[in-house]
């Protein structure tokens, strides 16, 4: 959840927490509930009712500025505005949340700084929702063109990198059992991320799955949302690729794009 004071006498503050239910949806789920004014209306008020946190990220942001000023632009909007200020914004960058981890930080996944400088162009009287972050994201043109082309490549070498990797799984049997049978790093003393992010790697090198240009990003933000919230809700391959692996019982729950219903079952159990 966020909140925002200022004052004459004051610098702007900015107070970002986790309520639980805390939980991150894939951008293919925001569209869903925002298109469907039942499945939308069903999370906003299981959201209300709880006092949860929905947990967003840069890729959101990303995503619905660059779809345009079209009708799905202006479903998501409307949607993620009707939840008011029960978001956070979480840094999908799997690295930079372990070191925070590492460094002892008490709330290592979410993105204060980035919160901080769409914000600092709120008008202070319009109501406190995801619409400041677009608006304020819509202001730093240059900051999405660069964001666009550092994705671009990030998603090509992503790829190679995983390829290489599965190739090398394939036809070395040295790589494959070094990679079967080494340990991750002990989430107790390392940190839930660290261990997640090498389980899931493990998993995407010897799974058959393709693995696309467009997995990179999904990678990194199912890394720290399903080490940081308490419900996800993923694609099914991501989502079967994460319960396919050992991880610590504070991990969150997992639900596909077909287990809506089980999904808002679980959050108000």
């Amino acid at each position: 959840m966020i909140t925002v004071r200022t004052s004459d006498s004051a610098s702007l503050m900015i107070v970002m927490y986790m309520t639980s239910p805390s939980i991150y949806l894939d951008y293919c789920v925001i569209a869903n509930f925002a298109e469907s004014p039942v499945l939308g209306n069903r999370f906003r008020d299981i959201l209300f009712q709880t006092n949860g946190t929905i947990c967003l990220s840069l890729v959101h942001l990303m995503e619905v500025s660059g779809l345009g000023l079209g009708p799905t632009y202006s479903e998501i909007k409307s949607f993620l505005c009707s939840l008011e200020n029960k978001f956070v914004v979480l840094d999908f960058n799997p690295d930079a949340v372990i070191e925070r981890e590492r460094a002892g930080n008490n709330f290592p996944a979410l993105e204060p700084e980035l919160t901080k400088a769409i914000i600092e162009h709120w008008d202070g009287l319009s109501p406190l929702s995801f619409s400041i972050l677009l608006n304020g994201l819509q202001k730093f043109p240059q900051f999405q063109s660069e964001w666009k082309q550092i994705q671009a490549k990030q998603k090509s070498a992503f790829k190679k990198m995983f390829d290489d990797a599965r190739v090398e799984f394939k036809n070395n049997s040295s790589v494959k059992n070094n990679l079967l049978n080494s340990d991750c790093p002990d989430p107790r003393i390392h940190g839930t991320t660290e261990y997640v992010y090498c389980q899931l790697r493990r998993e995407c090198i010897k799974t058959n799955d393709n693995f696309n240009p467009s997995d990179g990003p999904d990678f990194f933000h199912s890394v720290v949302a399903f080490s940081h919230t308490g419900f996800v809700v993923l694609d099914k391959k991501w989502a079967r690729r994460l319960r396919a692996i050992q991880v610590p019982t504070k991990c969150a729950k997992i639900f596909a794009t077909n287990e809506y219903n089980l999904f808002f079952n679980a959050v108000t159990t």
